[in-house]
Order: structure tokens, then C-alpha cells, then sequence
């Protein structure tokens, strides 16, 4: 078995934040390139704030609030991700 890609560790911290929600609605998710934050994982205020400060404690990185707020699908949280962790 393979090692986890970045991207695979990306996804899996965005489906951890949301995990609670789901378990709780009994909805079973994948989170893929396309998958939306706002309008499939029912993102609020409150994710748009704990997501970022997820990335930043799970890849000790500095997400910036003008970055996080350019996401709309996990594909674009993982880009971020990415950039950051190439500097």
C-alpha cells in the first residue's frame, strides 16, 4: 500500500472537520476534487473560521483570512494547502 498524498491528508483533515455533522445526520460523504464546501458539506461561519485554523495546526502553516475565504471546493483548500507548504 501506498503512502497518503498530500492530497489525500488534505482531504482526509476536511472531512475530520466536518465529521461530527454527518455522523450526526447519518449521511455518509467522500470528499473529492469538486466536492463544495458551502453547498455540499453545508459550510457556516463558524467552518469558515475552525477549516483554515484545521489546515494551519495539521500542516504547520499560516493560512491567511483573504486566502481561505477564495475557497469553494476542497480541490481549492488543497491548492492553498500545496503553495504554502512549497514555500
Amino acid at each position: 500500500m501506498s503512502e497518503p498524498t498530500l492530497k489525500d491528508k488534505v482531504y482526509e483533515a476536511i472531512f475530520d472537520e466536518f465529521r461530527y455533522d454527518f455522523e450526526l445526520a447519518d449521511v455518509k460523504i467522500e470528499i473529492t476534487d469538486n466536492i463544495r464546501l458551502k453547498e455540499d458539506l453545508k459550510m457556516d461561519e463558524i467552518d469558515r473560521i475552525q477549516l483554515p485554523m484545521a489546515m494551519e495546526e495539521c500542516f504547520n502553516i499560516e493560512i491567511t483570512d483573504e486566502e481561505s475565504m477564495e475557497w469553494n471546493t476542497a480541490l481549492d483548500v488543497f491548492k492553498t494547502v500545496e503553495e504554502k507548504m512549497a514555500e
